[in-house]
């Protein structure tokens, strides 16, 4: 039992009393609840949860998701040789210092997530090498035991090598209908746009200009995964009726895509109070061209993007967005792929992640004289 008379901090008896009882179970034996170390040790869920974090960061324990905390025996050894294989498509240099921002997190999520428990090898593709070939050679390499997938041209037929060899495997935010339950950890992006929003509409925004990429007909069961969707339902569910002049499909501000923006922007009264951007870089970039025209945010126009970029704190203002959990998607991803090497390959279906509305200060109620105007459809 725990001494609270002992100068030793609480959760760290509790720690080691946990990690006495992990190493009694068989590896992939059921362990303790938050729930059950509350009332067997008599502390706070506060403590049990540290405990167990510090447990599962140690390798002697391992959580899998809706199922629960699971023994790893002495600090489950038998996965210490194994080799995860993650392919790189570019130096993280250029990734980091792109708009890849999202990748980068993900990655490091995998990292944290795998820790000293296997290998993780990050492997580069070759810039003059045939993706698919170079990528499948080592999948059926007998020394790599599982494998990391993200999305790009002949991933199919990857996931298709990796099933046949009965190799685990895992993808990471994988946007292909076809994949969609292949053990893809994803986001709810829709409900996250959804939320963003409906944020405006209560703040009594009616006319808000959507920017991002083309909503396409798409199965049914997919449509969980697009910002368009979420904006459209958010409009439906408040009665108010999609205007096709505040649209603007283009996944980033590009040469070609800029005229469309600045043409809406330039028109007076403005068409809209708001604007959702389905990235935070384009957001970014329409707030710069918010201020190259001395229109002020929130007090003019509100702005919401997506993702919550590093940059989004930064901007002048602080940007609302929807965050993506990049980071807990890796380390999920993480958790599939040494949940197979533990107990043999195994398809485990799909993990959709919550988006989160981080308030910060671009968005407010709109202008009490804000008179927006008709608006054709971009482009024409």
């Amino acid at each position: 039992m725990l001494d609270r008379a002992s100068f030793a901090p609480l959760y760290h008896q509790l720690t080691e009393a946990l990690r006495l009882e992990a190493r009694k179970l068989k590896p992939g034996a059921p362990f303790l609840s938050e729930n059950e170390i509350v009332s067997r040790f008599g502390v706070s869920r506060f403590t049990a949860s540290r405990a167990l974090n510090h447990l599962v960061k140690d390798g002697v324990v391992h959580r899998i998701q809706g199922k629960g905390t699971f023994a790893n025996g002495q600090n489950d050894p038998s996965l210490h040789d194994k080799r995860i294989l993650m392919f790189v498509r570019q130096p993280l240099s250029e990734i980091v210092a792109s708009q890849d921002y999202m990748w980068a997190d993900m990655v490091q999520g995998l990292v944290d997530g795998v820790g000293s428990t296997a290998q993780l090898l990050l492997c580069p593709i070759p810039r003059d090498a045939n993706e698919e070939s170079f990528c499948a050679e080592r999948i059926s390499d007998p020394s790599v035991h599982g494998v990391v997938l993200l999305s790009w041209l002949g991933i199919r037929r990857l996931v298709r090598l990796a099933v046949n060899q009965r190799k685990p495997f895992v993808l990471l935010n994988v946007k292909d209908p076809a994949l969609r339950e292949r053990n893809n950890v994803l986001c709810a992006d829709a409900e996250g746009a959804r939320q963003a929003v409906l944020h405006l509409i209560r703040q009594g925004h009616r006319h808000i200009l959507y920017i991002g990429c083309a909503d396409r007909p798409r199965p049914r069961e997919w449509i969980e995964l697009s910002r368009q969707v979420g904006y459209k339902r958010a409009l439906a569910e408040s009665g108010i009726t999609p205007d096709p002049g505040l649209t603007i499909s283009c996944a980033r501000i590009t040469d070609a895509t800029r005229p469309l923006v600045e043409r809406i922007l330039d028109t007076r009264p403005l068409p809209m109070t708001a604007i959702f951007a389905a990235s935070d870089p384009v957001a970014i970039e329409v707030l710069a061209m918010l201020r190259q025209r001395g229109l002020r945010v929130p007090q003019d126009i509100s702005v919401i993007g997506a993702d919550n970029c590093a940059a989004s704190a930064h901007t002048p203002p602080p940007l609302t967005t929807v965050s993506k959990p990049h980071h807990q998607m890796g380390k999920v991803a993480a958790q599939m792929i040494l949940e197979q090497l533990r107990n043999g390959f195994a398809m485990l279906g799909m993990r959709l992640l919550p988006a989160e509305l981080i308030m910060r200060e671009s968005d407010g109620p709109p202008a009490l004289d804000a008179a927006p105007a008709r608006c054709v459809a971009a482009g024409q």
